[in-house]
C-alpha cells in the first residue's frame, strides 16, 4: 500500500485563511500547526507572516519526511517539524504564540474504518462522534499550553452552536471564517483563554 499522508483539501485552505486573520489582528510571533499532513499551510503561512518562529507537528511520520521535504525547498525553511500526537511534546508557549489546527472530524465506523490503513484513521476519524480531537487540542490549547488556538471544526461531527457553547466553558470563542460544501459546512473557531493578556495590532 502507498504511503498516506493528508493532502491540502477545502478545509486546508479554510485554516489557512483564517489563520492568516489572526495572525495579522494579534501581534504573533510564534506559530504552531499541529497535524501539519503535507506541511502546505505551515509554509504558506510562515512565508506571508513575519515569524520569530514556526513549528509543525504531526502523530504520521511518513507526514513529518513529506512535510520536511518541502519545508527545505521552500523560500523559509526556518520550520521545526516534530513528531507527536497532537501538541503533547509542547510545555506552556508564551505570549505571541497561537497554534493552528485541522482536526479529523469524521465519526467512528468499525466496519468502514477496519477497511483503512492506520494513518487513514488517524487523518481522518476524530472520535466516537466526530468532535473529541478537535475539542481535545482546543482545550489543551486553552488549559494547559495557554495559548490562543485556531481550530476547524465540520457539521458533520458538531453543531457552530454545540462547539460554541461547550468550548466557552474554557476560554472566548468566535467562528471566524466558513466554507460551505455540497454536504457540510467548514467552520474555523479562534479560542482565546480567558486571562490572556495579548494585544491586537
Amino acid at each position: 500500500m502507498a504511503v498516506f499522508y493528508y493532502k491540502p483539501d477545502e478545509d486546508t485552505f479554510l485554516l489557512m485563511d483564517a489563520t492568516f486573520k489572526v495572525i495579522r489582528e494579534k501581534k504573533t510571533i510564534i506559530l504552531g500547526e499541529i497535524g501539519c499532513g503535507s506541511g502546505e499551510a505551515i509554509i504558506q503561512l510562515s512565508e506571508k507572516a513575519p515569524l520569530v518562529l514556526a513549528f509543525a507537528t504531526d502523530r504520521n511520520i511518513y507526514a513529518c519526511r513529506i512535510a520536511k521535504d518541502r519545508i527545505r525547498s521552500a523560500s523559509d525553511p526556518n520550520i521545526q517539524v516534530i513528531a507527536s500526537n497532537l501538541a503533547d511534546c509542547f510545555r506552556p508557549l508564551g505570549n505571541g504564540s497561537i497554534l493552528t489546527f485541522n482536526p479529523p472530524y469524521l465519526p467512528e465506523n468499525s466496519e468502514e474504518d477496519a477497511l483503512l490503513h492506520t494513518n487513514e484513521v488517524i487523518a481522518f476519524v476524530g472520535g466516537k462522534q466526530g468532535w473529541e480531537t478537535g475539542f481535545r487540542l482546543a482545550s489543551d490549547a486553552l488549559t494547559r499550553l495557554r495559548v490562543p488556538a485556531v481550530v476547524i471544526f465540520s457539521t458533520i461531527a458538531i453543531s457552530k452552536e454545540k462547539c460554541l457553547e461547550k468550548l466557552s466553558n474554557f476560554g472566548q470563542v468566535r467562528i471566524i471564517a466558513r466554507k460551505k460544501l455540497s454536504f457540510e459546512e467548514l467552520f474555523a473557531i479562534y479560542v482565546e483563554p480567558f486571562d490572556s493578556k495579548w494585544e491586537s495590532t
